[in-house]
């Protein structure tokens, strides 16, 4: 993170809560202009709080945790209804739509779940190629607001930096990385949408 650690006086790390109240937010430092804001969009799983012993100032940095199995090729960073994500992103009824489908917020009818690889949702490829490219288009052309707010988030507690350990099952050793979060979803932001062989989004 920057800092000289032999400079530190004290070092705290502080759990922040999954959900928080408004009261919890002012106690991290939201102001009264932006405690919906950051006790809807936090990201910040930890603060850690250090004391420098110069200045006797308390430095807080927000850190967003994510840990993996070694293997696994997915890991999970937000879950909102789509009408959360559509008040953030913009964006017409006809993408909402096709997203609730793909994430089976609307569920198929009977006979249409009988033409289905999944009778609970509806993959990308199976749903007509113009709403598919209208949602490609969408992501595409709002790629860098999408990750800022599905892994930094926003307000007092937005995450400054991204922390991923990996647990190796077989040999039981732990690796990590830290990153600063501008950095991340700057790398996460690059490279095309589009649909995968599976009928997934990437």
């Amino acid at each position: 993170m920057g800092y000289d650690y032999l400079r530190i006086n004290k070092l705290q790390a502080v759990v922040i809560p999954v959900r928080i109240s408004k009261d919890k937010a002012i106690k991290f430092g939201a102001t009264p202009e932006k405690i919906d804001e950051t006790v809807k969009y936090k990201k910040a799983d930890i603060q850690i709080q250090l004391e420098i012993v110069v200045d006797q100032l308390i430095y807080k940095e927000n850190i967003f945790l994510k840990k993996a199995n070694k293997g696994a090729n997915f890991n999970q960073v937000d879950k909102r209804p789509i009408d959360t994500y559509k008040a953030m992103w913009g964006g017409n009824e006809s993408i909402s739509e096709t997203l609730k489908k793909f994430t089976g917020e609307i569920l198929p009818s009977k006979a249409e779940a009988d033409k289905l690889r999944d009778s609970r949702r509806w993959y990308l490829d199976e749903l007509p190629r113009d709403k598919v490219e209208e949602l490609i288009s969408f992501f595409e052309n709002n790629k860098l607001l999408i990750f800022n707010d599905l892994l930094k988030g926003r307000g007092v507690l937005a995450a400054e930096w991204f922390l991923v350990t990996r647990k190796d099952i077989k040999t039981v050793t732990i690796d990590w990385v830290l990153k600063n979060i501008n950095e991340v979803t700057n790398i996460f932001s690059q490279g095309n949408v589009f649909v995968s062989k599976r009928g997934g989004l990437n």
